[in-house]
């Protein structure tokens, strides 16, 4: 009863804000002074991974009760979906407007001649996709520019493309916040990002992702804790103390407590009883192979949280009551000191040999123990094939080890949607200047669409009825990881994302479950406010339709 007031909360919030923002007039609107006032709950009554009171006072509840009742004969998920269409609209007359003021002076520069200026407006003249599969690194913070009166024509025109994007920056941060008032947090994650992509120095869209400032540079918090301890960030090594930074720069590197020369040893020289110690923002890998590998691997891993706290509305980042606005050196939280483990050994047989487990299958190049919190995995020969099988187990770390659950996620029921996370994200790639995941292509979703198309898919119902050992132990379970995997993907980009908001609360509220049966854990088909027969319809017509992917607005 308490998650339907709380949805209806969500909804009504979100309408609040339709109306209010518009008569604010940059004053808090009618819903921050409810929200400040405690009528309204925080985030935190959203999602478990905040810790959230459980003590509700006797003026929520009651008002709770009442917003409930008034949408009884509308439906919550109806209503989450015309507030999600108003900021859907909102979002695309803010990129009509920017992609009009470019186009406008692209025109100027061919006008004088300056080609190499226009094509660098029209790089940055992209109209967004709604809930994208792919999202955009945030650009590095620029040096502050300014343009002087006798500025050479290209000068003065890249100031005014500027001008441009800190304005349509600030625009979509007002947006962003709105969204993640009215309880739309992963599409508000989106925007803040499509702000900083325009804006790398606007802050408050760099605290709402959770960076803080240190040294003219915005770092994650768990890099912001690890700076304030005397660490410095090594594009070789990972954060590293400042003594050691000292060695590396003249090239010395570490071997069995000695700083020698690098180039008088070679990788193999590294055995597991002394390997290398990679730190990133969020991992700590323990490695013998080579160290460029290494770091290749951390890399990919904090791509991999990037991703998946983008999905999850930044559950990963604001978490256990955490703000990303706290951004005094004595306020970061303990939590930012314990990053996930990961052993990566050079080669197989190290992998087998290893006491702690037995693999049992030869294809099986990762595994994530839950006992010791371990991610093992070695560096295969085809990297590209094995680090889908780690981002998969990579996956699994990172939800069991930000939630509360002290158990098996998923174990008696919903274990679909871990392995279909996890599944899902074996599709990420990037490069230097994107993310992608979720693409059609990859090899999980096109058997799930073959099986849609086939009519051999697990009727939704059956499937989140599945725990861990029923999901796996059919000879047909490489098909349900697919299905799984689809049924994600369906999930977070149909119809422009219709449902991502409810799926990123029923993950989070598995990875938080208390109940060995999941009992507190709401189910889709309330969540979403539709039989679980009549999504599956929907699932299996969004191969047929091609349309289980984001749409252009």
């Amino acid at each position: 009863m308490l998650q339907a007031k709380e949805f209806a909360i969500d909804a009504v919030i979100g309408s609040f804000f339709c109306i209010d923002c518009a008569l604010a007039d940059g004053q808090l609107t009618v819903t921050e002074q409810l929200i400040q006032q405690e009528v309204l709950p925080q985030r935190s009554t959203r999602y478990p991974l905040m810790r959230r009171d459980e003590s509700l006072s006797r003026k929520r509840v009651s008002f709770s009760i009442i917003l409930a009742a008034l949408l009884c004969g509308v439906g919550v998920c109806h209503g989450q979906q015309s507030i999600a269409q108003h900021f859907r609209s909102e979002h695309s007359m803010l990129a009509e407007e920017f992609e009009s003021h470019l186009t406008q002076l692209a025109r100027e520069c061919l006008s004088k001649n300056l080609l190499g200026v226009a094509e660098v407006v029209q790089r940055q003249n992209v109209r967004p996709l709604f809930m994208k599969p792919s999202y955009r690194r945030i650009r590095a913070a620029v040096a502050k520019e300014t343009v002087a009166e006798n500025a050479s024509p290209e000068s003065q025109l890249i100031g005014k493309m500027r001008a441009y994007e800190k304005e349509y920056a600030e625009k979509l941060c007002t947006l962003a916040k709105q969204l993640t008032a009215s309880g739309m947090y992963s599409y508000g994650a989106i925007i803040f990002r499509e702000a900083l992509n325009h804006d790398p120095e606007h802050k408050s869209a760099r605290t709402a992702l959770g960076y803080v400032e240190r040294d003219g540079r915005w770092l994650r918090l768990s890099g912001a804790y690890l700076h304030d301890r005397g660490k410095r960030w090594s594009d070789r090594f990972g954060w590293v103390s400042q003594s050691d930074l000292l060695h590396i720069s003249n090239g010395e590197i570490k071997i069995r407590g000695r700083w020698i020369d690098e180039n008088t040893i070679s990788d193999s020289t590294r055995t597991f009883d002394d390997p290398w110690i990679i730190r990133t923002d969020h991992f700590c890998i323990k490695t013998d192979a080579a160290l460029d590998r290494g770091m290749e691997l951390g890399l990919l891993l904090e791509d991999c949280r990037e991703v998946l706290d983008i999905l999850l509305g930044g559950a990963l980042t604001i978490q256990h009551g955490m703000p990303a606005s706290k951004t005094m050196r004595s306020e970061i939280h303990f939590k930012y000191s314990i990053p996930c483990i990961v052993y990566y050994y050079r080669t197989i047989d190290e992998y087998r040999s290893n006491s702690t487990f037995n693999v049992g299958n030869d294809n099986y190049s990762s595994i994530y123990m839950q006992s010791s919190r371990i991610l093992h995995c070695y560096a295969a020969t085809a990297a590209a094939d094995a680090y889908e099988i780690v981002l998969h187990e990579a996956t699994r770390q990172l939800l069991h080890e930000n939630g509360a659950a002290n158990r098996i996620l998923g174990e008696r029921s919903n274990y679909w949607a871990i392995a279909g996370v996890a599944s899902y994200m074996e599709s990420l790639t990037s490069d230097a200047e994107i993310l992608v995941v979720g693409q059609s292509d990859h090899a999980r979703f096109a058997t799930a669409g073959k099986l849609a198309n086939l009519g051999a898919t697990i009727p939704i119902r059956r499937l989140v009825s599945k725990g861990r050992a029923a999901f796996n132990e059919s000879e047909a379970a490489t098909d349900h990881y697919s299905q799984a995997a689809g049924m994600v993907r369906f999930f977070l980009d149909y119809d422009e994302g219709r449902y991502r908001e409810q799926f990123a609360t029923h993950v989070l509220q598995i990875c938080n479950s208390t109940s060995a049966q999941g009992t507190d854990v709401a189910t889709l088909d309330v969540l979403t406010g539709k039989s679980y027969e009549l999504l599956h319809v929907e699932y299996e017509d969004s191969f047929a339709k091609g349309n289980a992917g984001p749409q252009r607005h």
